[in-house]
C-alpha cells in the first residue's frame, strides 16, 4: 500500500498531469482544479503589484482557446 504524503509538505513533481494527480488521493474529486496554468512571468503592474487585469485577460484568452467552438466558459 502506497504511503500517502501530508497534504502541507512540499512535493517534487515532473509535469502538470502528476501535479493534478498528487492531491487526488487526499482530497474529493470536485476539490480539485480541471488544469492548471503556468507562467514564466507575473504580469505586475507600474507599483510591481500583481496585473490582475492582464491575468484575467490571458486566462479568458486560454479558456477561448481550450473549449468547444471557440466559445469561453462564461459564454457556455
Amino acid at each position: 500500500m502506497k504511503k500517502k504524503q501530508p497534504m502541507n509538505s512540499p512535493i517534487l513533481v515532473n509535469d502538470k498531469q502528476e501535479l493534478l494527480n498528487h492531491p487526488a488521493t487526499q482530497v474529493t474529486k470536485w476539490w480539485l482544479p480541471d488544469d492548471i496554468l503556468f507562467f514564466t512571468e507575473i504580469p505586475k503592474t507600474s507599483v510591481e503589484n500583481f496585473s490582475k487585469k492582464t491575468i484575467a485577460r490571458i486566462v479568458r484568452s486560454w479558456q477561448t482557446d481550450r473549449s468547444p467552438e471557440g466559445r469561453s466558459a462564461r459564454d457556455i
